[in-house]
C-alpha cells in the first residue's frame, strides 16, 4: 500500500520593489524598515521554493496576491524554475501578469502598509490561481505561505499655481505671494497632508546664497502649500549683522516623499 510522504515546504521571498530591478527601502525613526512600492506601478517579486532541508523545487505553481485579507483573488500566478526552485516575477509583463497591472488602490486605501502575499497551495484550487496538484509518488508538499508588509508611496508632480518670480523686481514693502500644489502622478488627485519646505534665502557679502528661514506647511485639501512675506531689499529682519547687497533673494521647495 502507498502511503505519500509529507514534506515541509518553505518559500523565501528575497526582493520585492518597484519596477523591473529597482529595490527601495524606507525607514522610520524607530528604525523600522520596509520595502517601498509606488501606486499605479509595476513591482516585481523574486523568490525561491525548497523542501524543509533545503531542496529546491523546480515547475511549481504559486499564488501571488496583494492585499489578501480583502482580495482572496491571487492577482497572478508564478512558477518555480527546475533546480533552483527560484522565480522572478514582474507585474508589467504580459508573460508573468497578462493584466499588466502594478500596485492597484485598495477601496479607499491608496498609500500606506499593504501586504504581498506568495503562497504555494497545492492542496486546493484557487480561483483565479493555481490548480489542485494530484497526489505524486515522493515527496508530496505541503503548503506554505509569506507575506511581506510593504510601504506604498505615491509619485508626485509638483505644481507651481503662483509663480513668485517677477521680471520687473520687487520694491521694499511689496508682498512676495507663492504657492505650489502636489498631485499623484497616475491618478490626477491631490495630495493632502504633505510636508513642502519653502526655503527663503539672500546672496549674502561673500556671494553666496545664505538662508534666511525654512517655512515648513502642510499641504490642505486641495494639494496647496503657500506662503507670503514682505520684500525687505538688503535688510534681513531680524538679523542686522547680515545684509544682502543688492536685495537679491530666492525662494526654493521641496517636499518629502
Amino acid at each position: 500500500m502507498f502511503f505519500p510522504v509529507f514534506s515541509n515546504s518553505t518559500i523565501d521571498v528575497t526582493e520585492v520593489g518597484p519596477f523591473r530591478s529597482d529595490y527601495l527601502t524606507y525607514t522610520f525613526p524607530n528604525g523600522s524598515t520596509f520595502e517601498v512600492l509606488y501606486l499605479k506601478e509595476a513591482f516585481h517579486i523574486n523568490a525561491r521554493l525548497s523542501q524543509s532541508n533545503g531542496k529546491p523545487v523546480g515547475g511549481k505553481c504559486v499564488n501571488i496576491y496583494l492585499d489578501p485579507e480583502v482580495n482572496t483573488r491571487p492577482i497572478a500566478t508564478a512558477f518555480t524554475a527546475g533546480g533552483t526552485g527560484e522565480f522572478v516575477w514582474y507585474s508589467a509583463d504580459p508573460d508573468d501578469n497578462p493584466s499588466r497591472r502594478g500596485v492597484e488602490p485598495s477601496g479607499n486605501n491608496l498609500e500606506g502598509f499593504r501586504t504581498v502575499r506568495v503562497a504555494y497551495e497545492p492542496e486546493r484550487y484557487v480561483p483565479g490561481g493555481c490548480d489542485y496538484e494530484a497526489l505524486e509518488p515522493n515527496p508530496v508538499l505541503n503548503s506554505s505561505v509569506v507575506d511581506v508588509e510593504v510601504l506604498v508611496r505615491s509619485k508626485v508632480d509638483i505644481l507651481l499655481k503662483q509663480h513668485w518670480s517677477s521680471p520687473a523686481g520687487y520694491q521694499e514693502g511689496d508682498i512676495i505671494a507663492g504657492e505650489v500644489a502636489i498631485l499623484r502622478d497616475r491618478l490626477d488627485l491631490t495630495v493632502e497632508g504633505q510636508r513642502v519646505e519653502f526655503h527663503r534665502q539672500f546672496w549674502n557679502e561673500s556671494g553666496e546664497w545664505q538662508t534666511e528661514r525654512v517655512e515648513i506647511l502642510i499641504t490642505n485639501e486641495r494639494g496647496s502649500a503657500n506662503f507670503s512675506f514682505p520684500y525687505t531689499g538688503e535688510t534681513i529682519p531680524g538679523h542686522p549683522e547680515w545684509s544682502a547687497p543688492g536685495g537679491k533673494w530666492r525662494v526654493w521647495f521641496t517636499s518629502n516623499q
